[in-house]
């Protein structure tokens, strides 16, 4: 996990037993003059075929949709969740370790629309 400005994280990368991964970090999306929306952007470090169950967190503001988010259900059930934080360019995570300002989403996580990962 990288920490950027006030110990907030920036990006995260999850990997796997074989040594393959997903970089997961946070952009921002002008939808309109002076809104933005934090967005997740990924990334591939090689290719694989997850185990995991991934669904795509999807927020709607201002009459733009934008992919903000993903769960990901591990096989033994226990569910991570990566949304963009309420700080520019930070990640919001729960469900892998526990320290100051890991979990500060833009939006409460009942206002995601919640789809299938592509």
């Amino acid at each position: 996990m990288q920490l950027g400005v006030a110990e907030r994280p920036i990006g995260i990368t999850f990997w796997n037993p074989a040594g393959l991964g997903l970089q997961i970090w946070s952009e921002i999306e002008d939808i309109a003059e002076r809104t933005e929306v934090g967005v997740l952007a990924f990334s591939l470090v090689s290719e694989s075929e997850p185990d995991e169950i991934f669904t795509d967190f999807v927020i709607e503001e201002s009459g733009s949709k934008c992919e903000s988010g993903l769960c990901i259900e591990t096989m033994d059930g226990r569910e991570i969740i990566i949304v963009a934080g309420v700080y520019p360019y930070s990640l919001a995570i729960k469900g892998v370790i526990s320290i100051p300002y890991i979990f500060e989403p833009e939006y409460d996580l009942d206002r995601y629309d919640r789809f299938p990962f592509p």
